[in-house]
């Protein structure tokens, strides 16, 4: 899976399908002048795109969700990016 860092730091959980294996990049997560959050699309239709997940990476997430239920960005929470996952 390829992303851009604002479109990986705004999935959120309603944007992954476990069950397929699939991501749903439809926006990303962006920060204005004042350090201020907002979600926004991607800027182009060729940015909305649904990607698939490696198998370490969907176990990854799978046990995260499960203690992380109550975040709704779950990604910008608890990944780190050094994480050495192959996304």
């Amino acid at each position: 899976m390829i992303s851009r860092i604002s479109e990986f730091c705004g999935l959120t959980i309603n944007d992954i399908d476990l069950e397929n294996g699939i991501v749903n990049i439809d926006h990303q997560l962006l920060r204005d002048s004042a350090s201020n959050k907002y979600i926004q699309s991607t800027k182009t239709n060729a940015g909305t795109r649904k990607l698939p997940i490696k198998e370490d990476v969907r176990e990854c997430i799978n046990v995260n969700t499960k203690m992380y239920k109550s975040s709704k960005i779950i990604m910008y929470n608890f990944f780190n990016f050094q994480s050495g996952y192959d996304l």
